[in-house]
């Protein structure tokens, strides 16, 4: 057995262990107070890595699938004070 067709043994057998894993560290990452926007650039790159595993064939699939993005907090806009509006219009 050529070491490709190991590599995609192995990889099948512990996609379910490496997608549980992945959630742990989801999970320690929202522990840690990361922002979204940095949990999901680091889940992007994962998912690429897997991706250029996939189009090597050494894995089918990805244990990233089903773990979606994080969705972007918004920013709330800054209130005026008084002496900011004034200055706006020149009062």
């Amino acid at each position: 057995m050529d070491p490709k067709e190991k590599l995609r043994l192995s990889a099948s057998r512990s996609f379910s262990h490496l997608g549980i894993l992945f959630r742990f560290t989801i999970a320690r990452w929202s522990k840690n107070e990361l922002k979204n926007s940095t949990m999901s650039r680091k889940l992007s790159t994962l998912r690429q890595f897997y991706k250029f595993l996939a189009m090597q064939g050494l894995v089918e699939g990805s244990p990233l699938s089903q773990i979606h993005s994080f969705k972007k907090r918004k920013e709330s806009a800054g209130v005026f004070i008084q002496d900011e509006v004034a200055s706006f219009f020149g009062i």
